[in-house]
C-alpha cells in the first residue's frame, strides 16, 4: 500500500480549501471539525485502505465504509457557531468524499 502518512497529509491538506470552498466565514470552525473528525477516523481508514490495497474489499465497499462515518463527523465547532445545518451537511459531504477520493486514487496510482 502506498504510504499512509503521505496519503492522511494530502487529505488533511485539502481540507482547508473545501472549508473555504463550502463554508465561507466558518471556514476555520470547519476545518477544525474536519481535522478532528480525520484524527478520530485515522486507524479505521488506514485499516479499510489496507483492506482496498489487498483486494479484500473493492471501491464501492470502501466508500461504503468511509461514508458510514457519517454520524460520527460531529461537526461541533460549526454548530456551535450556528453554521447551518445544510451547510454543515454538505461540508461533512465534501469530506467523505475527498476521504474516499485521495485514498482511491493514491492505492491505485501505487499498484
Amino acid at each position: 500500500m502506498a504510504d499512509f502518512d503521505k496519503i492522511f497529509d494530502d487529505i488533511k491538506n485539502q481540507l482547508g480549501a473545501q472549508a473555504e470552498k463550502d463554508l465561507k466565514e466558518f471556514s476555520s470552525q470547519g476545518k477544525e471539525d474536519a481535522e478532528a473528525f480525520l484524527a478520530q477516523s485515522r486507524s479505521k481508514l488506514e485499516k479499510w485502505m489496507q483492506l482496498l490495497a489487498d483486494k479484500q474489499i473493492d471501491e464501492d465497499e470502501f466508500r461504503w465504509l468511509v461514508e458510514s462515518q457519517k454520524a460520527a463527523a460531529e461537526m461541533e465547532a460549526l454548530r456551535k457557531a450556528n453554521a447551518g445545518t445544510m451547510r454543515i451537511e454538505k461540508f461533512r459531504d465534501s469530506v467523505l468524499q475527498i476521504m474516499v477520493k485521495t485514498a482511491v486514487m493514491a492505492i491505485v496510482a501505487a499498484a
